[in-house]
Formats: C-alpha cells, sequence, structure tokens
C-alpha cells in the first residue's frame, strides 16, 4: 500500500508539474532577448516523428526549441550551415526554474523567419486542449486504482480476520 501512495504521489507531482507549464504565459516578444547562434554547439534530437533542438553557448547556457516537424528542423539544419541565425530566447518553459536553460521563441536568419512567435498561443492552445482532459483522466484512473486496490486489501483483511478463530472460542476448544 505505502508503494501506491509513493507512486501517487509521484504522478500528481508530474502532472501538477506539466499542467504549469501549459499553464505558464508566454513572454511578451519584447521581453525576449536576441542570441547570435554563431559559435554555439547544437545537438538535434528525433522524438517520435518530432525534432527538437538545443543550442549550448561558451558559458554552458542552453537554449531549447519546442518539437517541430521533420521539413522545419531540415530548413534549420540548412540555414545553420548557410548564414547567421539569431535566436530570441525567454525563460525556459517549464515549471521548473533554470537559471541557465532558456526556451527559443523566435528564430530568424536575415529577414527569412525559421521559428514563429507568432505561431506559439495557437501551439500552447492545441497542447492545452488535448493535455488537461488526457492529465485529468490519468488522475482519475489513478485515484481509481488506488481505491480499488485498497478496498480489495481491506476485503482480504476482513476475510482472513473472520476466518481465524477467536482467542476465546480458541480456549474452549483447547485440549481436552
Amino acid at each position: 500500500m505505502i508503494v501506491l501512495v509513493v507512486l501517487a504521489i509521484g504522478f500528481v507531482g508530474v502532472f501538477y508539474l506539466h499542467y504549469q507549464d501549459m499553464v505558464k504565459p508566454i513572454p511578451d516578444f519584447d521581453s525576449l532577448k536576441q542570441v547570435a547562434a554563431d559559435g554555439m554547439k547544437y545537438t538535434v534530437s528525433k522524438h517520435s516523428f518530432q525534432y527538437s533542438f538545443e543550442f549550448t553557448d561558451r558559458n554552458g547556457k542552453r537554449f531549447q526549441t519546442d518539437y517541430m516537424e521533420a521539413q522545419e528542423a531540415q530548413t534549420i539544419k540548412d540555414a545553420l550551415r548557410r548564414s547567421p541565425v539569431m535566436l530570441f530566447v525567454g525563460r525556459w518553459k517549464s515549471a521548473l526554474k533554470g537559471d541557465s536553460i532558456f526556451t527559443i521563441y523566435h528564430m530568424t536568419t536575415g529577414d527569412r523567419i525559421l521559428i514563429s512567435y507568432a505561431d506559439i498561443p495557437a501551439a500552447k492552445k492545441k497542447e492545452q486542449q488535448v493535455a488537461i482532459p488526457v492529465i485529468a483522466a490519468s488522475f482519475l484512473l489513478l485515484v481509481g486504482i488506488v481505491a480499488f486496490v485498497y478496498r480489495r486489501r481491506m476485503q482480504q483483511a476482513l476475510t482472513t480476520a473472520s476466518s481465524q478463530p477467536s482467542s476465546a472460542s480458541a480456549a474452549e476448544d483447547g485440549p481436552r
């Protein structure tokens, strides 16, 4: 039972952080800091059918993109090889605090927009429409599982207790 309680607390904690991430406001465009990607190391990660970039500067600061489709990722890779890229970064898009990790909200090369800040509100709304019901349903499922296991254990305990003879009747049934 203790394992279930610990799992439930962990589960709630993780979903709370995801929820906080989803409802956190998007920073104003004017508050974003411009950082040149020139000379930064970057990695591209593949997540199922989507990709994300993480840039690291000489001071160890990390700059991350949201997930994107393969075509958009290829466009960014090509731009990084050919011309200077400018990152527009803000606080890390997470419920956790980070002083050396930031989110890339907008990315350009020259006059070309690679990641558009204008697309973020619609993407965030879409994420919320899908994820919040999933979080709620998962939480209800967890509560149901915990209640089911608790009820079953209580029934087993009652069955075990009622099948054992009481101490008074055991004394009466003692040796004769």
